[in-house]
């Protein structure tokens, strides 16, 4: 079948003359870095300002917030994703924030085998080491 339209040509995309390593605001498409990223007070108004809510973005919780107080909301979320804080030892325990304290109370056996004890003590050693490294 012949017609009159042409065919579209495919366009050429132009060069990318981003910095590297830099990112677009999703609010208003400027790039920076993350030496030149800077704090938008009137976008922090903005959504201070902010009305309209959101769930919450950790499953299992229905929570509906306004973006505000989204961020304090995470820190205190049952339904947040965590590691056991023995992970680094071994553990491979990942469950909500709510079941942490039974996880490491009876079920995590990095915990409960005197090696919690450990932990703690090369922990605190650990702290104490780059406390007196700071000093000199």
């Amino acid at each position: 079948i012949l017609s009159n339209q042409r065919t579209p040509q495919p366009q050429q995309s132009q060069p990318n003359t981003d910095p590297p390593n830099s990112a677009k605001c999703p609010h208003c498409r400027s790039t920076f870095t993350s030496q030149s990223i800077t704090r938008d007070a009137s976008l922090l108004n903005e959504l201070q300002r902010c009305t309209h809510t959101i769930p919450c973005p950790f499953p299992g919780c229905y929570t509906e917030l306004t973006v505000a107080n989204l961020k304090a909301h995470e820190a205190i979320c049952p339904h947040l994703k965590m590691r056991c804080r023995y992970a680094e030892w071994g553990c491979n325990w990942v469950g909500k924030k709510r079941d942490m304290e039974r996880h490491e109370g009876g079920e995590c056996e990095f915990c409960n085998r005197g090696l919690g004890k450990m932990v703690e003590r090369m922990r605190r050693m650990d702290l104490g080491c780059g406390h007196l490294l700071q000093q000199h």
